[in-house]
């Protein structure tokens, strides 16, 4: 099974309900991802599945280095290619990621593992790490009775090392109340199964819902990354903020068009973007350097 890398933000993202999270079952062959629509936003989680195919594809030998998000905006990027240079030799090119982090794609193995024990660089403080190694570990148990509390839990579970037992909401009656579901993290490797006193229930892989932008509703970036000129109405499209619908306006979703709002579960379009999730949590895909945006995104975006 897989690890991820989504962080707190995306363990809290599952309150819009169970919908908000989805599990990954042992498949004898993976499901082909049909993507035929020409669609702005069905083409962008093509685009997405390519990169990331891609990407995964030449995922060895780079490193995040973290300057800190105060430092990094100070660098100067010609003093610190010549010092990078200088430490560990040619490299195939490097970036600078969001939070003052840079990634470094190396020429080999040696390269990777001098610059994993620097402690500075260009006479400042850096922390080193493999994309990935920082990734949180998660998995959901279902069928977990409401009346077992996250304390009593915790002390109860066996069979793995669980470092965080979080219940997963769910929306009842349009209220947001506990779910049968429970969130770990692993401090190790996820397991197969665990123990609650005699009870054994197996483990599944957490793969939390791909992004999608509240400003313009399209997926695969976050409002502050928008390209967007304008806003769109998840519940009826039109160029203005959530809640501004004219009177009499029908509900339609701005990814296909449909009778629906634009996070409506059973949007074809969100079906394929999870598609995509998916792909990319069984894959091991870094949400470390899952930060270049679509290229559709900046074609697009400044049209809207």
């Amino acid at each position: 099974m897989a690890s991820l890398s989504p962080g707190e933000e995306d363990m809290e993202s599952a309150s819009e309900g169970e919908g908000g999270w989805s599990e990954v079952r042992k498949k004898t062959s993976r499901k082909k991802i049909d993507m035929s629509s020409d669609s702005l936003s069905e083409s962008d989680s093509r685009n997405e599945l390519k990169r990331v195919k891609k990407k995964n594809e030449n995922e060895d030998w780079k490193v995040i280095v973290e300057f800190g998000e105060q430092t990094a905006a100070k660098l100067h990027p010609v003093a610190l290619t010549k010092a990078i240079h200088k430490e560990i030799g040619s490299i195939k090119q490097a970036r600078f990621l969001s939070k003052g982090r840079m990634l470094i794609e190396l020429m080999n193995a040696k390269q990777q593992e001098k610059l994993l024990k620097m402690k500075t660089l260009n006479e400042v403080r850096i922390k080193c790490h493999v994309p990935g190694a920082n990734r949180k570990i998660l998995g959901v148990i279902s069928g977990v009775p409401i009346e077992i509390g996250i304390e009593e839990l915790k002390k109860e579970i066996k069979g793995g090392k669980v470092s965080v037992v979080k219940r997963l909401p769910t929306r009842y009656q349009g209220k947001i109340v506990d779910s049968l579901s429970v969130l770990l993290q692993f401090e190790e490797t996820i397991q197969q199964k665990i123990m609650i006193g005699c009870m054994s229930f197996p483990v599944r892989e957490f793969i939390p819902k791909p992004l999608r932008c509240f400003k313009c509703q399209r997926f695969w970036h976050v409002a502050d990354k928008c390209k967007a000129t304008k806003p769109r109405c998840p519940t009826c499209a039109g160029e203005h903020e959530y809640g501004s619908c004219a009177a009499g306006a029908k509900v339609k979703c701005c990814n296909c068009g449909g009778e629906h709002s634009a996070a409506y579960q059973g949007c074809e379009v969100q079906k394929k973007a999870k598609e995509v999730q998916r792909f990319k949590v069984q894959n091991k895909v870094s949400y470390a350097t899952n930060k270049k945006e679509v290229k559709t995104e900046n074609n697009s975006g400044s049209s809207r």
